[in-house]
């Protein structure tokens, strides 16, 4: 196993001195700005998750990134390749991870853009959540009757319905 994980590591410094390469293309003008991008698209599309730490690549170069000569012709790149991240990790196994992929964005793009803000002050008004004031009122720790058992309700679908109509 540590001779593959070796072999593996060989490789992504390969691939990120290949991406180094064309970054150093494009300052100097001899390849496009999206080669850079599409190289870096690749290499994360193609590398198993627990592989996926060229991400700190991309997080250590943001101010590259963000450079005129780049910023134009990769942030819709960046934005894909970070958003096809997020759909792969797990949200409740990887939340670093997911952290630190939308702390990048959130330093690539400037919070004052309109797709960043909520311009109309649109808020999920219906996550209501209902406190009971008494002990006596708390199913917490409760188990199911025997009639609560023979219901065909999905569980706790009852109960939200019970705990609103006493908050009315």
């Amino acid at each position: 196993m540590q001779n593959k994980y070796l072999q593996w590591k060989a490789l992504v410094d390969d691939f990120l001195s290949l991406i180094y390469l064309s970054i150093d293309g494009v300052t100097e003008g001899i390849c496009s700005a999206n080669t850079a991008f599409l190289l870096l698209g690749d290499v994360l599309d193609c590398l198993p998750l627990y592989q996926c730490d060229v991400f700190s690549f991309v997080e250590e170069n943001v101010s590259t990134w963000k450079s005129n000569s780049f910023y134009t012709a990769g942030k819709n790149y960046l934005l894909r390749m970070c958003n096809d991240l997020l759909r792969r990790l797990s949200k409740s196994q990887n939340t670093v991870f997911c952290g630190r992929i939308q702390l990048f964005l959130a330093r690539l793009f400037p919070l004052s853009k309109k797709s960043g803000l909520n311009l109309q002050s649109q808020f999920n008004l219906d996550n209501i959540t209902v406190f009971n004031k008494n002990e006596q009122e708390s199913t917490l720790g409760q188990k199911p009757t025997e009639e609560e058992d023979g219901m065909e309700v999905e569980k706790g679908e009852m109960g939200n319905l019970v705990h609103l109509l006493h908050a009315l």
